[in-house]
Parts: structure tokens; sequence; C-alpha cells
């Protein structure tokens, strides 16, 4: 089990770091969520949701929509090689018509920015498979 945190300090302060806290660590199976929470203002990015996303099939539409606490965040595959076919938009919208067969590990991340604390990241592992 993994666990990413990034965090990117954006502030003008010369490069004095306010620190954030992490909230709280749910386990669910072998997959870990994290909230992380900024110590100056408070904003969080929480629970990347939905916690697996569905089968699909070659040549079928497949769309899935990710989402969190943050309704600003930006989306984006931090690891890992989405099937041929889909995309995932910085909305994030996981969709498209998949090409191949086969099971394709991926990590998903959202980021949101904290106008005290820079860019704060949480990313979550999936497992999409596409059956013929």
């Amino acid at each position: 089990m993994r666990i990413r945190l990034r965090r990117r300090h954006r502030g003008g302060d010369a490069g004095r770091r306010i620190g954030g806290r992490i909230e709280r660590v749910a386990l669910v199976g072998t997959l870990v969520t994290t909230a992380l929470s900024c110590a100056a203002c408070g904003c969080q990015v929480q629970d990347i949701q939905p916690s697996t996303v569905p089968r699909g099939r070659v040549g079928q539409p497949y769309a899935v929509t990710f989402s969190c606490s943050e309704a600003s965040a930006s989306w984006s595959l931090t690891d890992g090689e989405l099937p041929p076919g889909l995309t995932l938009s910085a909305g994030g919208s996981l969709g498209g018509t998949p090409t191949a067969v086969g099971t394709y590990g991926i990590r998903v991340g959202a980021s949101a920015s904290c106008w005290m604390d820079g860019a704060q990241v949480l990313a979550r592992d999936y497992t999409v498979s596409i059956d013929p």
C-alpha cells in the first residue's frame, strides 16, 4: 500500500512555509483515502469518489465522473496509462470509446489551490477493466 501526497508552496512570502496537516485517514480495503487541510485557512481536498470504476467494453461508450470535496479541483492522471480510446478531462470526466481489451492501473489526482498554502494534491488508485 502506498500513499502519495504532494504539496507545492506558491505563496508570496519569500519562502516561508505555512504547513498543512493531515485531517484523517480512512482505510477502505487496500485503498487509503486522505483528507488534506490547510492550516492557514482550513480549506480541504478530501475523499475522491467514486471508490471504484465500472468495467467497460471495447466499442461501447464509457463514462465516469470523479468528484471530491473541492468543487474547483483540477483533475489529472498522475500515474499509469488510460485504456486506448479513453481520456481524462481537467474537469474530472473519464470517457470515450475503449479500443483495446485489458486491465489498466491508473492513479487519478485532484489538485486544488489554496490562496494561503499553495496547491494541495490528493490521488486515488483505480483499476479500469475493458472486456471484449
